[in-house]
C-alpha cells in the first residue's frame, strides 16, 4: 500500500501508534509514564529517519561574509542544528569548493601559507557544540572580500512533552512515523527481543521508509538500488 504524504501532529501520532497496540488516546505526552516512553520512542523514530540521507525537507541555504586574511569560519545556522554541510560556494562562481580532507588542507597550507585569492578548496575542521568550523583555501583577501553561499541539511527538531499542546508537526509523512513508533513500541514491551510480531512492524516500517525516501529524495526510477548499512532497497 503506497504511503500518504500527510502529516500529523506529534500527539497524533503518539495516539495512532497507542491505537495500533490497542490502547486509548490521550490529551497530552505526560498523561502516563508509557504516553512518555512512546514520546522517547518517537524522537528515536525521526534520527533513524533522518539518518537515512538528505532529505529535501530539511535542506537550507544560508550566506557566511568572508572576512580578509581569514581562513577559518564557524558556520552557525539560522533555522536548528545543522546535519551536514551539503557544499560551498564563492560569489557568483558557478562551480562549488572542491571538499579535501583535513590532511591534505594542512598540506596546501604548508605548501602555500601564503596563497590568496577566491578560495577553491574546503574542508570541516572542528566543532563548537552543534555548529561546525570549515576551512577554506587559498586565504580571502581585501579585493576577494565576498559572500560563500552554504548550503546544508538541517537536524529535524525533536519532540518534547509541550508540543502535545503547541501541535508540532514533524517533517516526516505521518504513517511512516506511526509505523516506525509502532515497532519500536513491541520491540521496547519484550524487553528488547525480536519476536515475530515486532519483525514484521519493522519490516513495514523500513519497507514504507525506502518508498517515502526514493519518492521524495533520490528516485530514479524501477533499476534505483540504495543500499545502506543492514538494509537493501530497490
Amino acid at each position: 500500500m503506497p504511503v500518504g504524504q500527510v502529516r500529523y501532529t506529534a500527539l497524533e501520532i503518539i495516539n495512532r501508534g497507542r491505537l495500533k497496540q490497542g490502547l486509548l488516546g490521550v490529551a497530552n505526552f505526560e498523561a502516563d509514564s508509557h504516553t512518555n516512553l512512546l514520546l522517547n520512542l518517537l524522537n528515536e523514530v525521526i534520527e533513524e529517519v533522518t539518518d537515512v540521507g538528505e532529505w529535501p525537507q530539511l535542506f537550507r541555504e544560508q550566506l557566511v561574509t568572508a572576512i580578509s586574511s581569514t581562513d577559518q569560519y564557524l558556520f552557525t545556522p539560522t533555522s536548528g542544528n545543522i546535519k551536514n554541510i551539503h557544499e560551498i560556494g564563492w560569489a557568483n562562481r558557478s562551480y562549488p569548493m572542491q571538499w579535501i580532507t583535513v590532511e591534505e588542507m594542512r598540506q596546501l597550507r604548508r605548501g602555500s601559507r601564503t596563497s590568496t585569492g577566491a578560495p577553491i578548496f574546503a574542508t570541516i575542521v572542528g566543532m563548537s557544540g552543534s555548529d561546525p568550523f570549515f576551512r577554506v583555501h587559498p586565504v580571502p583577501i581585501t579585493a576577494d572580500v565576498t559572500t560563500m553561499s552554504v548550503a546544508y541539511y538541517k537536524m529535524p527538531r525533536l519532540t518534547v512533552t509541550a508540543d502535545s499542546t503547541a501541535a508540532y508537526i514533524p517533517v516526516f509523512p505521518g504513517p511512516l512515523l506511526v509505523q516506525g513508533l509502532y515497532a519500536k513500541a513491541l520491540l521496547d514491551e519484550n524487553d528488547g527481543v525480536p519476536t515475530p510480531e515486532y519483525t514484521g512492524a519493522y519490516q513495514e516500517f523500513q519497507r514504507m521508509l525506502s518508498e517515502v525516501y526514493n519518492r521524495l529524495g533520490a528516485d530514479t526510477g524501477p533499476n534505483y538500488i540504495k543500499v545502506s548499512p543492514g538494509r537493501s532497497w530497490r
